[in-house]
């Protein structure tokens, strides 16, 4: 682990909080393998995980990292093969109590995003010049029934009531449906 620690290069107020050994899973039953043979390190500010190289003399490489702030989902999972998925990125650590581990990442993410506020994405602020708007086409507001006398429209022996358009007999007096006058 030393070899790892060497390579972690701390940001400015950044404190190494653990390194942990990870592998690779091949007992998946497609033959597939997940996750890497390394390391994951885990400081106040990141997550940064290591993939392990060469087969006799053992190297590491920077494999990726993530800023604690932009971390928006931590899971474990697994029956014979525990696993944490941090950001869809699934990893595989040995010799150390996976949701103790987990906890801890999720912990710290919530207070790097604490602690870095502006990292947080945020809804960006309306425009305060906003006057008018143009070009909206609104259509008119039916106006409320006056105390008027009712104006009619007739076809082919029918009236219709002007408030409520329903087709009143040509000799109706009042709307059958709303009780306007249509004289």
């Amino acid at each position: 682990m030393e070899q790892i620690r060497s390579q972690i290069l701390l940001e400015s107020g950044e404190t190494l909080l653990g390194i942990y050994k990870t592998r690779k899973n091949t007992d998946t039953w497609d033959s597939s393998s997940e996750g890497e043979n390394g390391a994951l390190s885990l400081t106040s500010h990141r997550l940064i995980l290591f993939k392990e190289k060469g087969v006799f003399s053992k190297s590491y490489e920077l494999f990726n990292t993530v800023y604690l702030w932009d971390i928006f989902s931590v899971s474990t999972g697994g029956r014979i093969m525990k696993h944490i998925v941090v950001n869809g990125l699934k990893f595989f650590p040995i010799g150390t109590d996976i949701n103790a581990l987990a906890d801890l990442i999720r912990t710290n993410s919530q207070k790097a995003k604490i602690q870095h506020p502006s990292s947080v994405p945020s809804i960006p602020p309306m425009p305060q010049n906003i006057h008018q708007i143009v070009n909206v086409n609104i259509p008119p507001t039916p106006s409320p029934p006056s105390s008027a006398p009712v104006q009619i429209r007739s076809t082919k022996g029918f009236i219709f009531c002007t408030q409520c358009g329903f087709q009143n007999e040509a000799d109706a007096n009042f709307c059958k449906k709303c009780g306007a006058s249509i004289i």
